[in-house]
């Protein structure tokens, strides 16, 4: 699959992360939220951090030891001489281990920049208050679903979404995210208006998701952030004109949600003669989300849409594709614009009745 380059962790590897994750922080009760009130993202009241305060490598002096980015990390012979390392054995700057990510002002973000297991990092970027925790690009709304450290897992994650998913679609918006987690399903019910088959639900610069803490157990936290954000964001951009197919499918295929999808759909394939839909019946499935077979087969055909519509055409004519309706093109002149034809003819080409299933193997657990 030609999925767009991300530093973050997809398929197995994320949920794994996760998992762990959740291990080390545990979760319980915690402080219940209060209403957010919009602020710029990035304002003049985030501190940038250093040092200690989140830096990154080599902000104590020359010579100091490599650090590793990401999951699974090795340094290359290159990295190693940049850092003052020439002629080392890249086997032994390599690890298992998740390595701290830094942004272009050195500045750690994502998994471990804001709590190591139960223990708060030092770090400027991060600010908690009674009612949120809050990054440089995301507010999270306190709640008593979960510890402050579980809480601040999920953060950490939300930072690393919002950092992959903002290079992706090359747009950085006004102001920051929230994400607001109800401290039981019963209290997300009634607070989303969704059904229990749909894990969050984005409105606005707002995503409100399942109880983090359940999310965890799921292993389905890290792909929530991921569309959660990913709706938020192509919704900001587009003001609103992007159609349903494209702002959800656009987003689980950000999220990577392949293997989850089919794992949705798995139950419904023996009564049905097949869980592929037309554009037009993805669209009535999604607005509004109302039933748990209709929805997630709906989810899964824009998913397969979107999929289409990338590897078949490129990641790039997407991202122009957002460009044209963020200057405020109409949906049909921004794909006549894009791709040179009209949209029935766009939707008939990424029709998944037509263009069918990559697999429809249900992943091991």
């Amino acid at each position: 699959m030609k999925q767009p380059n991300m530093t973050s962790i997809g398929g197995v590897a994320l949920p794994l992360l996760l998992a762990a994750m959740l291990a080390i922080s545990g979760c319980g009760p915690a402080a219940t939220g209060v209403q957010d009130e919009p602020e710029t993202a990035g304002s003049s009241s985030d501190a940038a951090g250093s040092g200690a305060d989140g830096a990154g490598p080599g902000a104590d002096g020359a010579g100091s030891m490599p650090q590793g980015r990401g999951l699974h990390w090795t340094w290359s012979q290159e990295q190693l001489a940049f850092e003052g390392y020439p002629g080392a054995d890249p086997d032994k700057y390599s690890s298992p281990e998740w390595g701290l990510l830094y942004d272009d002002e050195g500045i750690a973000y994502g998994p471990k920049s804001y709590f190591q297991g139960r223990e708060r990092v030092e770090h400027a970027g991060l600010e908690i208050t009674e009612g949120w925790l809050q990054s440089r690009w995301v507010r999270l709304r306190r709640s008593a679903c979960c510890t402050e450290p579980l809480l601040g897992h999920f953060l950490e994650v939300c930072d690393l979404a919002w950092m992959d998913l903002t290079t992706q679609l090359e747009y950085l918006p006004p102001i920051r995210i929230n994400v607001y987690s109800p401290e039981t399903i019963d209290d997300y019910l009634a607070v989303s208006g969704a059904d229990f088959a749909q894990s969050f639900v984005a409105t606005g610069q707002t995503v409100i998701i399942q109880p983090i803490d359940i999310l965890f157990r799921r292993t389905l936290a890290g792909h929530v952030a991921y569309a959660g954000i990913a709706e938020v964001l192509i919704d900001m951009q587009t003001h609103g004109s992007a159609p349903p197919w494209l702002k959800t499918g656009l987003a689980s295929y950000l999220a990577q949600e392949g293997y989850e999808h089919l794992s949705f759909v798995a139950e419904f394939r023996p009564q049905r003669e097949s869980v592929l839909i037309t554009p037009a019946g993805v669209n009535a499935g999604l607005v509004p989300f109302a039933a748990r077979e209709s929805g997630r087969v709906a989810r899964y055909n824009a998913f397969l849409m979107a999929w289409h519509l990338s590897e078949e055409h490129g990641f790039d004519r997407i991202v122009s594709l957002l460009a044209a309706l963020e200057q405020g093109h109409t949906f049909a002149d921004a794909v006549q614009k894009t791709y040179g034809v009209s949209e029935a003819a766009l939707l008939a080409a990424i029709d998944p009745t037509v263009t069918g299933e990559p697999t429809t193997a249900v992943p091991p657990r």
